[in-house]
């Protein structure tokens, strides 16, 4: 959780280096032009500041975020809740990504979009995510799963049972390990 100015500014700096933004006349066209990862970061500086905002009790200014926030998630599809994800949120591509206010996710996740993380509809648990987690395109979280730290969850993955080994690859419906290498082969074939 954000609580201080002086974390907001270190969050925002730390994942504003997560995605490929220019700067000059490069970043001022993009921008312009609302570029898919420059929209993508305008949301998630919005949804930082509304969660330190919110955090830290100053109820007029997190209005004035929640307002714009609230736009952004219909135009964007980026229905992210705060204080759900932790530093280092990385939202691969613009689409839908649903949370419910409750879900938690670690460090250093990477969302794709059409991803979901949602109460099972019996009760009001919600998912709890590691650190370090690659979720993919379509996968969806169900009811109070837990999700160990480093773990790939595969493309239109339905998780609904909790998985506490750390560095593997989850996928299917419903969800089982199918490899040894998690996030952190994916994370290492995505930088080369």
């Amino acid at each position: 959780m954000i609580e201080s100015k002086k974390e907001l500014k270190e969050w925002l700096d730390y994942e504003r280096s997560r995605y490929p933004l220019h700067t000059g006349f490069h970043g001022l066209a993009r921008y312009l032009a609302h570029d898919e990862i420059t929209t993508i970061w305008q949301f998630q500086k919005i949804l930082r500041k509304a969660e330190y905002h919110l955090n830290t009790g100053h109820k007029i200014r997190y209005s004035c975020y929640w307002v714009v926030m609230n736009y952004l998630k219909q135009s964007t599809g980026l229905r992210i809740d705060c204080n759900v994800f932790d530093k280092g949120l990385r939202i691969m591509h613009l689409g839908p990504v649903l949370t419910n206010p409750r879900a938690k996710v670690g460090k250093n996740a990477r969302v794709h979009f059409n991803t979901a993380f949602v109460a099972s509809g019996r009760d009001s648990s919600s998912p709890t995510v590691g650190d370090n987690v690659v979720i993919g395109i379509g996968a969806t979280l169900v009811g109070g799963v837990f999700i160990a730290d480093d773990i790939a969850i595969g493309a239109m993955s339905i998780v609904n049972k909790s998985f506490y080994e750390s560095g593997i690859t989850i996928a299917g419906n419903p969800a089982k390990k199918i490899s040894n290498n998690g996030s952190k082969v994916w994370n290492r074939k995505e930088n080369n």
